[in-house]
């Protein structure tokens, strides 16, 4: 799937929103990865897309 914010929400600094689900849901699909996933990875490098991105990358 392609590596971009196209399919769901990012605020305007860039920051995946934690508290709508359904953009949860697209970033989970995006990523390849459950949810939960993307919230840890949220705890740990905080909301940041690419930072995030990154994150999820290294743990493949």
């Amino acid at each position: 799937m392609a590596d971009t914010a196209t399919f769901a929400s990012l605020s305007e600094d860039g920051a995946i929103d934690r508290s709508d689900r359904t953009a949860m849901l697209a970033w989970s699909r995006i990523r390849g990865v459950c949810q939960e996933q993307i919230l840890i990875a949220v705890a740990v490098v905080g909301q940041a897309y690419d930072r995030v991105r990154d994150y999820l990358k290294a743990g493949k």
